[in-house]
């Protein structure tokens, strides 16, 4: 038996989202089925990867190569948007970073807010090429405009270098928000989550949102949750991958459960948490979610049933993605969106210069 769908936020009790936790955890896996309308998308994905050349998934290049070749499939149809812009800014390192900038088709430009997106692929894959229609949906959907950061990526970058480097733009983009009037958003999927989070959590970075979108985010570096055993095959994402993925990304002398400090201590925004029930990475969002909640934090929790990793690529392939998008688009426009009247923070640089290319 699984739990009956829902979402437990700011409005619910805090023993109701407890309860859908505890319900969640209770759930013997095995039994979850993929949602119905997965199948023909499945079969459309294996006919469209036929095409893909051999390569080693394992290999850093390989597992680039095949990331990207799979998200093609779900750029297509492209979502009519107002504008998009692609520009590059320079970090106080050296590194270059890219930005794609994408403006809501005309009427739905409708709020105060601007979204900071950080994509997934195991901090190693991706770009703003993967995530562009998603990122297209989300503008419209939430009626705002959305900034996609191309991070700098493991293993060719040490991991507090891509924090680093990912808090510097952050901030330079806040500020930057903050001139035009609104409000920034901070939001990601999968590897994108945990960069997120990471930032938000280091004090240091003084980046702010209103809000903290975490989508099916990676939490657990021993992967030693239940359902990182239950679903290590099945997923769409397994145990073995995202075991590469951390290898690659986390010091070997890195002590995760000090990367944060006390969860109590931190300084987060409402948080949006969201996994799928056929996901790997299912419980830790319920155990992140439990302990921002005992912690104190504002929290909206939303478990998809039957579910994988990466589902918001499908909302115009699977209604039951698109009904996840519609609940993350509501959940975006109850933040606060009126400006605050605070200024920029004092010497952060501007990211916004002259576009480098109009992509529409």
């Amino acid at each position: 038996m699984k739990p009956e769908p829902s979402v437990c936020g700011p409005a619910a009790e805090p023993q109701s989202v407890s309860k859908l936790i505890d319900e969640w955890l209770a759930v013997d896996l095995s039994t979850q089925q993929p949602h119905a309308d997965l199948g023909k998308v499945a079969e459309a994905l294996a006919i469209w990867k036929a095409d893909m050349p051999a390569i080693d998934p394992f290999s850093i290049d390989g597992a680039r190569s095949e990331f990207s070749f799979t998200h093609e499939f779900w750029q297509s149809p492209k979502i009519v948007v107002n504008s998009v812009l692609d520009r590059v800014v320079r970090a106080s390192n050296g590194l270059e970073v890219g930005i794609r900038d994408i403006v809501p088709e005309e009427g739905a430009n409708r709020s105060g807010l601007h979204i900071a997106y950080l994509h997934g692929g195991g901090w190693m894959l991706g770009s703003p090429n993967t995530h562009d229609n998603w990122a297209r949906t989300l503008v419209n959907g939430a009626g705002a405009p959305i900034s996609l950061i191309d991070y700098p990526k493991a293993p060719e970058t040490a991991f507090h270098d891509i924090i680093g480097v990912t808090a510097e733009v952050l901030l330079a983009l806040q500020n930057d928000i903050r001139r035009q009037g609104r409000k920034m958003i901070l939001a990601g999927d999968s590897a994108g989550a945990t960069l997120a989070l990471l930032v938000m959590a280091n004090g240091r970075h003084e980046v702010q949102a209103e809000g903290l979108a975490l989508l099916y985010g990676p939490y657990d570096p021993n992967l030693s949750l239940r359902s990182h055993m239950e679903l290590a095959t099945t997923s769409t994402l397994t145990r073995e991958r995202m075991a590469w993925f951390w290898s690659n990304f986390l010091p070997e002398d890195s002590a995760w459960e000090d990367t944060f400090g006390p969860i109590a201590s931190l300084k987060l925004p409402p948080v949006y948490l969201t996994g799928g029930s056929c996901d790997l990475l299912l419980d830790d969002t319920l155990l992140l979610a439990r302990m921002l909640m005992q912690a104190g934090k504002d929290v909206t929790l939303k478990i998809e049933s039957g579910m994988p990793h990466g589902f918001f690529q499908m909302t115009h392939h699977v209604e039951a993605a698109q009904h996840a998008a519609d609940q993350l688009f509501a959940w975006i426009s109850s933040l606060p969106s009126q400006a605050d009247g605070r200024g920029p923070i004092p010497g952060a640089q501007s990211t916004f210069g002259d576009p480098t290319r109009d992509c529409r």
